[in-house]
């Protein structure tokens, strides 16, 4: 699914945020002098694409992460209805069916591991890949 963010202009101010957060021993932070160094002295902000982009979220820990959502907003889920992904309710993560809906980052499923009926929002979810569940 393309991310209709992308690309995304960033200004100078936030990518020094970017760049002051990243441990020099970081992959991202090579990729960024290449792809941002021109940019940044000649116009004072750049134009990140999101491969740059989704290598920054692969390679940055929860706190960096949380920089990443106040510069650039959040990434919304791209889950398949009918996919099964953990939710967690009350510190416990259990299997459920996504119902296909988003609204601000929470997931819709389906109740009791359903794949059709009533559904819930569920804030704190994550892919399950290659799970399934006995019928």
């Amino acid at each position: 699914m393309k991310d209709n963010r992308f690309p995304f202009r960033l200004m100078e101010a936030d990518a020094k945020k970017i760049l002051d957060m990243i441990s020099f021993i970081c992959r991202w932070k090579e990729t960024l002098a290449t792809a941002w160094g021109k940019g940044l002295l000649l116009n004072g902000y750049v134009e990140v694409i999101e491969d740059v982009y989704l290598e920054g979220r692969r390679d940055c820990n929860a706190s960096q992460n949380a920089i990443l959502d106040e510069i650039f907003g959040k990434d919304e889920p791209t889950y398949k209805i009918g996919e099964l992904i953990f939710i967690k309710s009350l510190g416990i993560w259990t299997l459920k069916y996504f119902a296909g809906k988003v609204h601000n980052g929470e997931v819709a499923c389906y109740v009791d591991q359903k794949k059709e009926g009533s559904i819930l929002f569920w804030k704190n979810h994550k892919p399950a890949p290659g799970i399934t569940l006995p019928e």
